[in-house]
């Protein structure tokens, strides 16, 4: 079973006898009586081995649809043991990404099975929030103690927070909720989402972990850039206008119909979007166009 699985897997013009595959896989299941939810087990595997491989989306349906979802949490779980001490394989979260992309597992039901308890992750998330709000609170603040009570209102120094040190706590911030994206499979399963540009389930994720801030991981961040940068990638047309200075902008006719999606993406980001100053400038660039045609 798993030579088989492998072989056709490796081999992307097997994608064309699937039906002769599956045919095997259905003798091997009843001439030996496999337990079917092992087998389940065995093209999971397999399919994280090769995942851009058509064939295992007409292998999964043979099984039931609440088992599928079932074995491939338990997988997830296996992770969450205390004596196994390695986050989940980036491979794992994207072949559930591309399941519940495909419709073949619901959300839902894959979302019950990872940790940890969003109540809990709210929970621990807060008091994050209140420890580096009190450490903020105490910058610039002076011990009259230690300087002498008799120290003159001018003499005392002026402290200010600059650009520069908002930027060096932001990324002190970004460094200590590194280790959150690993130990968090939420957060893991989002930017799987991202990765297999399934934007529909993204957004769900976004919306259910937004007291989180997933946005601020350098990792989902970048991963929205991505599909952003894949949504507008059409309208490059539109990004060379404005180096046309020879060419009036009335003389260009040019559709800008962008996408309610795109939208949705701009909020996720939020004020994160100034991590990317090109696709700032581009997004810039193409509001800026289409309101000029609004009045042409």
């Amino acid at each position: 079973m798993v030579t088989l699985l492998c072989q056709i897997g490796s081999d992307l013009a097997c994608q064309n006898s699937s039906s002769v595959t599956i045919s095997i896989i259905k003798s091997l299941i009843g001439h030996f009586d496999l337990d079917p939810n092992r087998v389940f087990d065995i093209v999971l595997e397999c399919f994280e081995l090769y995942p851009d491989n058509t064939i295992f989306y007409q292998l999964i349906p043979l099984f039931p649809k609440s088992h599928a979802a079932q074995i491939l949490g338990f997988k997830f779980q296996y992770y969450q043991r205390l004596d196994v001490n390695i986050p989940v394989p980036p491979g794992l979260f994207r072949i559930a990404a591309l399941l519940v992309k495909s419709g073949l597992i619901d959300l839902d039901s894959l979302y019950a099975h990872l940790l940890p308890n969003d109540d809990d992750a709210f929970e621990h998330f807060d008091s994050f929030v209140t420890r580096r709000i009190d450490e903020a609170s105490k910058i610039g603040k002076i011990n009259l103690a230690a300087t002498g009570k008799d120290l003159m209102d001018d003499e005392k120094q002026e402290i200010t927070i600059d650009l520069y040190t908002a930027l060096e706590m932001e990324n002190d911030i970004v460094e200590e909720r590194a280790l959150e994206i690993e130990k968090n499979q939420k957060l893991g399963f989002l930017l799987a989402f991202l990765l297999v540009h399934d934007w529909d389930h993204a957004q769900l994720l976004f919306e259910r972990l937004a007291h989180l801030n997933p946005v601020e991981h350098i990792e989902i961040c970048e991963g929205l850039f991505r599909i952003i940068r894949r949504t507008i990638s059409t309208y490059d047309i539109v990004f060379q206008t404005f180096h046309m200075m020879d060419t009036p902008l009335s003389s260009q006719i040019f559709s800008v119909d962008l996408p309610k999606e795109f939208f949705q993406m701009l909020a996720a980001c939020g004020p994160y979007l100034h991590r990317d100053t090109l696709l700032f400038q581009k997004y810039s660039y193409l509001m800026y166009y289409r309101f000029e045609l609004e009045f042409v």
